[in-house]
Formats: C-alpha cells, structure tokens, sequence
C-alpha cells in the first residue's frame, strides 16, 4: 500500500477547514502551512507549520 501525503497551504481558513478531514479520510496524512492557529488542535493535520 502507498504512503499517501498531502500538503496543503494557505490562509484563507474558511476553504481549507474541511480540507484536512477530507483527505485523512481518504487515506492521506496532511501537513499543513498556513498563518491560522485555527489548525493547531485539528485531529487530521499531522504537523503545523506556521
């Protein structure tokens, strides 16, 4: 089975929120860069860059 990753990155918080969730859904491990603390505690996202 392939290691399916995913970076997303942005600031606008209202398209992205929904993002994260989707992709782990769908087998992906997300990492994410964006200037939003809102992230911070979101159970999908593996590390944060901020």
């Amino acid at each position: 089975m392939q290691n399916l990753q995913a970076l997303l990155v942005g600031e606008n918080v209202e398209l992205m929120i929904a993002v994260p969730t989707l992709l782990s859904r769908a087998g992906f491990v997300v990492d994410v860069i964006t200037n939003s603390y809102i992230f911070k505690k979101h159970p999908a996202i593996r590390v944060l860059y901020l």
